[in-house]
This record gives structure tokens, C-alpha cells and sequence, in this order.
């Protein structure tokens, strides 16, 4: 049903149960190499060293690039009402901060390949202090991005001065945790992208062509007629596939 209450005739079905949709993950690009990304296995340490020597030496590798290789400058959240001191690079210089945060990528021939070569990039950590939850995060014992000075990333204005409880008969108090939400889309996010040295082509695992071609051409310093992103089929969303993350517009850099 549409939002007016009026019956919507799908069309599109037939070809999806036939398995003739057309998704990044089968599209036909000859001669195209792949990423895979190297995560960090810390929550919160010091990179001491990355050593990638073994890595690129393996069948297939093209190439193994760690942040000193890209040049991205750390960027803030796009959300302007957050903490615009809590940046984050593309890939992680000095410090990881999460559980996964991208540290290196391998460029390969094949995917597995790639995925193999992932596996003998060698990270040394000094490990440093977590903060787990709200109230320790609060506090500011320990501080995951020092340039802001604290970990409040943003803060919302309570009622006015006027509206007080001193007059209620019954007050209460209550701290509500709310869980992490996980959209989990049959399609996970993917991107492919060519370069023709005038013009970047995206194809976008996206909610939004428009929002996807917007975020990528701000990242890489492109005018928006330089930047054309195509979203094909799209295997669900739930919100996920918003915007457009670090890792797709890695993909579009490196083209």
C-alpha cells in the first residue's frame, strides 16, 4: 500500500525470484582489482608500528596502504550539531579508538587474495584505557579524542528554567540504556568506482544516489558534475545505507 492507502502493483519482482537483479557484488567490471580492509582488533591503543612487508609480497597484491599512503585529512562528523573537534581519518593515524576502525588496505587481483594477504599485515599496539559505558565516558578519565577535551559528543537543551518538579507530588528518576541498533540488510555495504581521469563513476550500495554522490565529491575535492554514482539493486537499508562511509569513499580515491 502507498502512503495515500492506494494499492502499489510491484513490477519488480519477477526478476528478483528469477535471481536476475543486479547487485555491486555481480557486477561485470574486467580488469577491476579489490579492496580489503585491515581493522584493528584494539578498542582504544597506540599503533606502534604496521608491517606490511609480508602482506605485499603475496600473489596478487598490488598494493598495501596504511593512512601515510592516502591523502584524506581526518574529517568531522557531517552532522554539524555534533563535536566537530572528534575527527576521524580514513584510515587510523597514531590511535585506534573502535573495535574494526580501518587501518590498512590491500589492493589485489582477487579477492581472496587479498583477503589472504590481510592476514599477514602485522600491527603492534600500546594498549591504552577503554571507556565502556555512559557514566565512565562522562566523567573524562579517559579521553578518546584529546583535541576535544572530552567525550560529550553532543548535548541537547532540557526543559526551560521554569519548568521544575517542586511542586509534583511524585518524582522519579530513571537511566534508560538504550541497545545498539544493528540494521542487518540481506545486502551488506559494497562499492565499485572507475576513474576515466576526467570523471569518477561510483556504483553505490546507497539509500540515496544524490547523498552518495554529494558526500563522495566533498571527500575527494571534486566538483559534483566530476562525480557520477549509480545505485543499482539494493538488497535492503534500514538506514544504513545512508550517506556514505570512509570505506566507499576509499574506494573512490584510490580509482
Amino acid at each position: 500500500m502507498s502512503i495515500l492507502g492506494t494499492r502499489v502493483v510491484r513490477i519488480e519482482d519477477p526478476r528478483f525470484l528469477r535471481g536476475q537483479g543486479t547487485y555491486i557484488g555481480n557486477l561485470d567490471l574486467p580488469g577491476a582489482v579489490h579492496l580489503t580492509f585491515v581493522r584493528s582488533t584494539m578498542a582504544h591503543a597506540r599503533i606502534t608500528s604496521i608491517d606490511t612487508a609480508d602482506a605485499a609480497g603475496m600473489p596478487g597484491v598490488v598494493a598495501v596502504w596504511t593512512a601515510a599512503d592516502i591523502d584524506l585529512a581526518p574529517v568531522p562528523s557531517g552532522m554539524r550539531f555534533l563535536n566537530q573537534h572528534m575527527t576521524r581519518p580514513y584510515l587510523a593515524i597514531d590511535t585506534v579508538r573502535f573495535v574494526g576502525e580501518p587501518l590498512a588496505i590491500v589492493v589485489s587481483e582477487t579477492k581472496d587474495e587479498g583477503v589472504d594477504a590481510a592476514e599477514l599485515v602485522v600491527v603492534d599496539y600500546e594498549s591504552l584505557d577503554t571507556v565502556l559505558d555512559v557514566t565512565l565516558s562522562l566523567a573524562g578519565a579517559t579521553i578518546l579524542h584529546e583535541a576535544a577535551g572530552t567525550n560529550a559528543v553532543g548535548s541537547f537543551a532540557g526543559p526551560p528554567d521554569e519548568a521544575t518538579f517542586a511542586d509534583c507530588d511524585v518524582v522519579v528518576e530513571v537511566d534508560i540504556e538504550n541497545q545498539r541498533v544493528a540494521p542487518a540488510p540481506m545486502e551488506v555495504r559494497a562499492a565499485a568506482a572507475t576513474w576515466d581521469g576526467e570523471r569518477l563513476t561510483q556504483w553505490a550500495c546507497s539509500q540515496g544516489a544524490h547523498g552518495a554522490r554529494d558526500g563522495i565529491a566533498k571527500a575527494l575535492g571534486l566538483d559534483k558534475a566530476q562525480v557520477r554514482a549509480i545505485t543499482p539493486d539494493v538488497g535492503g537499508g534500514f538506514g544504513a545505507k545512508s550517506g556514505v562511509y570512509p570505506e566507499e569513499i576509499l574506494v573512490g580515491s584510490v580509482s
